[in-house]
């Protein structure tokens, strides 16, 4: 509560926080959910405290997720953030589901993920947003520049699968190669607050 006052005395405010990360499928289906769900209450907790309006939790990643069932993978996912459902409206904060990588098993190659897809990204939001409408999408344009069609894959999640449609996280913090043409227009079409 200090860091909140101090940062309003300074004319600051937290916009958004991020949860503790490195969400393998494996220890959720297999027991340790007590241990993960009360690290992530306590940051979406703690992110209500600061005045955060969104806390970024990352889905639920089956390691294997190219030869995965998508389907499976997001009823995990959605039975995943429903439990985060409590947190998040006694906190006052949406929860912000993020576009994912990882590496392949074999040759650590950088693979698309959960949620690397704009319309699996909005498909896991809708969802969850089903159960309760406490959730965002969080766009992280680094991890669209790891998956290697950055252009393409930015274009898509600006004009196809987010027209109308609002996201209220936007990571740039691995920006290298882009223009300002095209941040321009996501900025438009995304509907950054």
């Amino acid at each position: 509560r200090r860091i909140r006052a101090k940062a309003e005395s300074l004319g600051l405010s937290f916009n958004q926080c991020h949860a503790p990360y490195q969400m393998d499928m494996k220890p959720w289906l297999e027991g340790e959910r007590t241990h993960i769900l009360h690290l992530l209450t306590t940051a979406i907790r703690l992110a209500g405290i600061l005045g955060a309006k969104n806390v970024v939790v990352h889905p639920v990643q089956c390691m294997n997720y190219l030869n995965s069932d998508p389907e499976w993978v997001k009823q995990v996912n959605v039975e995943f953030y429903s439990a985060l459902i409590p947190a998040a409206k006694a906190a006052g904060v949406s929860i912000a589901i993020e576009n994912m990588w990882q590496r392949h098993l074999w040759n650590k190659s950088i693979v698309s993920s959960v949620c690397s897809s704009p319309y699996e990204l909005k498909s896991y939001v809708d969802a969850c947003n089903a159960v309760a409408p406490v959730f965002t999408a969080c766009l992280d344009i680094g991890h669209c520049l790891l998956n290697g069609s950055f252009q393409t894959l930015v274009v898509n999640f600006a004009n196809l699968a987010f027209s109308n449609y609002k996201v209220d996280c936007l990571f740039f913090r691995q920006v290298l190669i882009c223009s300002y043409d095209i941040l321009q227009q996501m900025r438009a079409n995304l509907k950054v607050v």
